[in-house]
């Protein structure tokens, strides 16, 4: 900041200022930049003249600090024959620091009793105001139909067609009037003045900040005045108040759907931009505290910008700008629909993709036929298809459909195998077997092989052989099963026979719900390893997504996976993914902007599991998510206490019926990554720093509100233990 104390300074216009009958291409007249300060006798042909104490300051904007008691600045020599004759536009960013009966940013006028001329762009109280006078009419003061706020900067302009007044407020139309029409009034003698509301009996000086003031000879549509406030929405307006953060997550191929709660309910919209290209605006969303917005025909492989606007009245408000990356879309491409009549496959498979669990998950065919099930299920469904065959003419003919298709290799495989009692596959990947061989009335394979593949802790096989037919089909599916100790549940259906089960969890499955292990910090989860007594008794279960791009490298120490109930949780780069713990796949998965956490040693996990849900603690909130779905169920807020009015979550813990949680002071924990601040292994300083709490609470679930049970303030907690 440099300041200057000088009764008497010269403003430089940046470049050769053009005036009436000489614009510029877009009509402007004067454009004055604050940000640079010149001291001299005279600039050019026009010169700004600086009165009183000045001060240039350079953040948040290059502003000129104008003091309420002698700064003003006039431009001496300007006529009406230099000012806008009929369309005006006056635009300038300020800040005000006192209100002001009087207030004037620019102008050029006359406001003596009867007498009144020009124009001025103003403010009165604290409410922004422009003014223009037309012959035989005096000036008419169009008001914003909103307050400022004291020191908070605003974009304001003053726009006049020569038949309508418009006042804009952070391009917002904020005042409109039809009270004059035709050319500007202009007296014969006026002051032209920025910051300060100046004629010839009286002289009220500005206090505040203002920044590149403009004056044109021409009426800026409200678009173009939109742009101007776009690039300085930054430091124009409040950021947005959130209950929850944007949760991103990916329904379908190429599409997002992002959801945020607001603090207050408003209406809401998403804006998107790739790079450094324009901001695309959205549409407006209804007023609600709960928003969501799905965007489709995204690009593959794309890292995208967006940010969330809000307007509660006449208060607009944006966020920071977050981001989502196309890349970690899991969903699997998109097929299209069968164009002809559905087939048996068909409904079998609609049926079965309406009782699905899990959204997404692998599907075996026990014995391919045709492979027509196989594509059936993919196209009702989200699930990878494998099916098994051991006739090799079957396995030719089914991928040549499948390609037909646009099927093969993406969605559903179809694999040549010497038997179906045994094939070459890890046990329990199977979130759903079937069998067309069995649909074509037809068995093969065992039924302990059968079992081995169906996912255990809720996996399913379904098996359906038409009626009719000798030997009768029930006794046959009943021996099948009875000969290898497998228990099923018999139905018969209107055309067919139905076998069925569901696969109970492995015995002696453990959990880890928490960073280490569950509530109690045992670094146990109680998996009794199947009688594994080393690696050697253990093998692969899978390889696979979400790779090493989905998060952070090893050193900065992030929070710990949890497993529970057959699910993976694995945290990245402000992404979260569930993972089927027996096949690997991302059943879903979410980019969530303020998520970030590291050094764990010095700090506790922001997040912990049960066996239904997960828990995640971002910024004041923390929010429930469903385990198999992702989906937002609920939210938990930090309460305010007099020791930390705007607190953050710290740890987070799930015991019984009771979610506990701690607050610490915005900015406690560690979130750099890279670089030498994020290298943890430091034994001092402020790297070594534990992350302390002074509220503990507790929130009980079983309540349908979920009410603060209690709180304790006023101790201190390391989150670490």
């Amino acid at each position: 900041m440099t300041k200057y104390g000088f009764l008497s300074v010269v403003l430089m216009l940046v470049g050769m200022p053009v005036f009436a009958g000489d614009a510029g291409s877009d009509g402007c007249l004067q454009a004055w930049d604050f940000g640079r300060l010149l001291v001299a006798d005279t600039v050019s042909k026009r010169t700004a003249v600086i009165e009183g104490k000045c001060t240039v300051e350079n953040t948040p904007l290059p502003a000129l600090r104008f003091d309420g008691k002698s700064t003003r600045i006039t431009v001496p020599g300007i006529t009406a024959a230099d000012m806008p004759q009929r369309a005006i536009t006056v635009e300038a960013c300020v800040e005000l620091e006192a209100p002001l009966r009087w207030g004037g940013l620019m102008g050029y006028f006359q406001d003596n009793g009867q007498y009144e001329r020009g124009w001025i762009l103003g403010y009165t109280h604290d409410h922004f105001t422009f003014a223009v006078a037309t012959p035989g009419r005096r000036l008419t003061y169009l008001q914003a139909d909103a307050p400022a706020v004291m020191g908070r900067w605003y974009h304001v302009a003053g726009v006049y067609d020569g038949s309508v007044m418009r006042l804009y407020v952070n391009g917002r139309l904020a005042g409109e009037s039809k009270a004059q029409k035709g050319d500007i009034a202009y007296p014969p003698k006026a002051y032209f003045t920025i910051g300060g509301y100046r004629d010839d009996d009286e002289n009220y000086h500005f206090k505040g900040c203002m920044s590149s003031p403009r004056l044109y000879a021409k009426a800026l549509d409200a678009a173009t005045l939109r742009e101007h406030v776009h690039s300085l929405e930054d430091v124009l307006l409040l950021p947005v108040s959130f209950a929850c953060p944007p949760l991103v997550s990916f329904p379908r191929r190429g599409t997002v759907r992002i959801a945020w709660s607001l603090a207050k309910a408003g209406e809401a919209m998403v804006e998107t931009r790739i790079g450094e290209a324009p901001w695309k605006q959205g549409k407006w969303s209804a007023a609600a505290t709960d928003h969501r917005v799905e965007l489709s025909d995204l690009r593959p492989n794309t890292e995208y910008a967006f940010r969330i606007r809000a307007r509660q009245g006449a208060e607009e408000c944006v966020s920071p700008a977050f981001s989502f990356d196309t890349t970690f879309d899991a969903n699997p491409p998109n097929l299209a629909a069968s164009t002809g009549p559905p087939g048996p496959e068909d409904v079998l498979a609609q049926q079965l993709a309406g009782e699905l669990v899990l959204p997404k998950g692998i599907c075996l065919i026990y014995g391919v036929t045709d492979a027509r099930l196989a594509l059936a299920f993919a196209r009702h469904s989200s699930y990878r298809v494998i099916g098994f065959s051991e006739d090799a003419d079957v396995v030719r003919t089914s991928r040549e459909m499948l390609r037909r298709a646009g099927a093969y290799g993406t969605r559903v495989t179809v694999h040549h195998v010497d038997s179906l009692a045994a094939l070459p596959i890890p046990s329990g990947i199977g979130d759903l077997v079937l069998s067309e061989r069995m649909l074509a009335g037809d068995v093969r394979g065992t039924a302990a092989e059968l079992y081995r593949l169906v996912r255990p802790g809720g996996g399913r096989a379904y098996l359906a052989m038409p009626r009719g037919g000798k030997p009768a089909p029930l006794p046959r599916l009943q021996a099948w099963f009875s000969k290898d100790g497998i228990d099923a549940t018999f139905r018969e259906a209107k055309n067919h026979v139905v076998a069925s089960l569901t696969r109970p969890a492995l015995p002696g499955a453990g959990s880890w719900t928490h960073q280490y292990g569950d509530a109690g910090n045992t670094a146990n989860s109680h998996d009794s390893l199947l009688g594994a007594a080393g690696t050697g008794d253990l093998r692969v279960q899978w390889l696979g997504r979400p790779g090493g791009d989905f998060g952070i490298d090893r050193n900065p120490r992030m929070p710990a996976p949890l497993t529970v109930n057959g699910i993976l949780f694995h945290q990245g780069m402000n992404r979260i993914a569930a993972l089927n713990a027996f096949n690997g796949t991302i059943l879903w998965d979410l980019e969530l902007p303020d998520l970030r956490r590291v050094n764990m040693p010095r700090d506790a996990s922001n997040w912990c599991a049960d066996k239904d849900n997960l828990y995640v603690a971002m910024a004041n909130t923390c929010v429930q998510l469903q385990a198999t779905t992702g989906e937002k169920k609920r939210l938990f807020m930090a309460p305010k206490t007099a020791s930390v009015p705007v607190p953050e979550w710290g740890l987070v813990m799930r015991s019984d019926t009771m979610l506990f949680g701690t607050s610490v002071a915005p900015g406690a924990h560690f979130t750099e990554y890279w670089g030498r601040a994020a290298w943890y292994d430091a034994k001092d300083g402020p790297n070594a720093a534990k992350v302390c709490s002074t509220v503990l609470f507790a929130y009980d679930l079983a309540t349908p509100a979920a009410a603060v049970a209690w709180k304790r303030p006023g101790i201190a907690i390391i989150d670490g233990t």
